[in-house]
This record gives C-alpha cells, sequence and structure tokens, in this order.
C-alpha cells in the first residue's frame, strides 16, 4: 500500500523565537527524524539535500522534520553560534514528542556543525538514533594535517602539478610559505576543549548511530583525525561509512542516492524503521 504523506508548514516557539520548519507527516510513522542544519544552511538543505531525504523517508512511512534554527531562514530570534543552539533542537524535540503521542523513536540527522549541535544536543534529550555526516570540529591543529594530507601532500606528489608550479616562480615563495605554516601548526598538538567535550559526548551515546564521512572534504578528513582514537575502540552502537569520492554536502544525485541508500539501511537495520531492506529510489 502507498504511503500518504503530506507536508505541512509549522512554526514552532522557542523562548521568544518563531522557528520555521515543515513537517513531512505521514500515518502511522515508524520513527521521525529531525534535519539539522549546519550554518548558514537552512531547512531545505544544501543541494536541496534534505528535501530529496525527506520526501523519500516519507516513502517508506518515516515521517521527519526540516526547521530553520532561531535567527536563521525563515526563523525569528537571535541568531547563535552552532554550539549554542540547543534551545532550538529542544524546542523541536519537545513539538515532536507533543505531536506523536505513541511515542515513537526520534532519530537526529546533522551535517557539519550540525551534527556537532547534534551530538551536544543528544546529551540532554532522549534520542533513538543519530546520523552524523561530517562533523566540524574547530582544532587548528587538526585542519592543518587535513590541509597537508589532501591539498599540499597530493600536489608534491603530482608531477604536472609541480611542473604547473615551476612554470609560475613567482608564486613559489607563497606556496611554500603556506606549506611552512600549515606543517607547524599541525604540530603544535594543543586539544580544543570543544573537541574533548564532542568525544565524551559521542562516548555516552550508546543508541544507534551512524557515523558518515565524505571522501573528497577537509572536514570529514579532520573530523576522521579526532575521532580516530575512539572509534579505534570500536563502540557497538556505532557504524562508519566513508562514502568514496563525495564532497561535503553530496552535491550530485549519485552522492546523494548512496547516502540515502544507507540512512534507509541504517534505520532498517536497527530497528528504527518497521519496514525491510528497501532501496533508494532514483
Amino acid at each position: 500500500m502507498a504511503v500518504t504523506a503530506k507536508e505541512i508548514a509549522v512554526s514552532i516557539r522557542c523562548g521568544k523565537a518563531n522557528l520555521a520548519g515543515i513537517h513531512h507527516a505521514v500515518d502511522n510513522p515508524s520513527c521521525s527524524v529531525v534535519f539539522i542544519a549546519g550554518q548558514p544552511q537552512t531547512k531545505v538543505g544544501p543541494h536541496r539535500l534534505f528535501v530529496h531525504i525527506a520526501r523519500q523517508l516519507a516513502d517508506i512511512g518515516v515521517s521527519s522534520i526540516r526547521f530553520d534554527i532561531a535567527g536563521w531562514g525563515d526563523s525569528t530570534g537571535e541568531a547563535k553560534a552552532y554550539s549554542n543552539i540547543g534551545d532550538s533542537i529542544q524546542a523541536i524535540h519537545r513539538w515532536l514528542v507533543e505531536t506523536h503521542p505513541s511515542k515513537i523513536p526520534i532519530v537526529f540527522f546533522g551535517l557539519c556543525d550540525g551534527a556537532t549541535a547534534s551530538i551536544f544536543a543528544m546529551k540532554d534529550l532522549p534520542v533513538a538514533g543519530a546520523i552524523l555526516l561530517n562533523p566540524y570540529f574547530r582544532d587548528e591543529s587538526e585542519h592543518a594535517k587535513a590541509v597537508l594530507n589532501q591539498h599540499y601532500l597530493p600536489q608534491l606528489a603530482n608531477k604536472e602539478a609541480l611542473m604547473s608550479h615551476l612554470k609560475h616562480p613567482w608564486r613559489l615563495p607563497g606556496k611554500i610559505l603556506g606549506l611552512i605554516q600549515q606543517w607547524c601548526s599541525s604540530k603544535r598538538g594543543t586539544t580544543n576543549p570543544q573537541t574533548v567535550q564532542i568525544l565524551e559526548a559521542m562516548a555516552r551515546f550508546s543508541n544507534p548511530c551512524l557515523l558518515g564521512f565524505s571522501g573528497n572534504d577537509f572536514t570529514a578528513t579532520q573530523a576522521k583525525n579526532q575521532l580516530q582514537s575512539w572509534l579505534d575502540t570500536q563502540p557497538e552502537n556505532v557504524s562508519v561509512t566513508t562514502f568514496e569520492n563525495a564532497d561535503h554536502t553530496f552535491s550530485n544525485t549519485i552522492f546523494k542516492q548512496s547516502l540515502i541508500k544507507c540512512i534507509i539501511d541504517f534505520l532498517t537495520s536497527n530497528a528504527l524503521c518497521k519496514l525491510g531492506n528497501i532501496e533508494a529510489r532514483s
């Protein structure tokens, strides 16, 4: 039987602010997904990513809500840094609980600093699962390592890139200076206190978690480096997936469909979605 889905505009109170959202409502949903955008993205998501995912989830009986953080997009209120948007996420979670009295599982979906904000919020809210894509870590040392590994070192190993630089010798001093600066930054080895908080929150979260990394993305590389020591402990609740060649925002159809299939597999395999294994539709 085909699932009947409706897209309903909602306005949700958050203190003195009104959060603008789109509720993808279905009859008797098996779970509900909260899309948390990274700034300055809105409820649409980069390249309409959240819209595509929400509609395909609705087709299999999963409701969801896309919303604008207070002060962003169509929402009123004061704009805050990603690390301080917990009140907006709490307001959406509270609204979902009130809207679904049957207490269906709620799953957070976050991209970039939206994933980081999700991690902070999961400490204080009952969340059945989390889908975290390319979480953002504000750490200069790890960022420098990512730049070295994905930019400078590949160029040093690429004959064509080296010849191109030699043809423009006036650019070499700046390139060499940039390489030295990144190398020095990578050796500082100081850990950002926020990184410690993120790692502690991830370690405490015991429900199913899908951790996704784009294969062609500085932010993902940096996040992998930051999380590696924790991932080496092989937490049983965490599934790690690398989307080869995908960019930070899954900007083309192939990347989107690969991501959507992975999300559906994650929800079904962890009993967060009642249906069996379903292929993501194109």
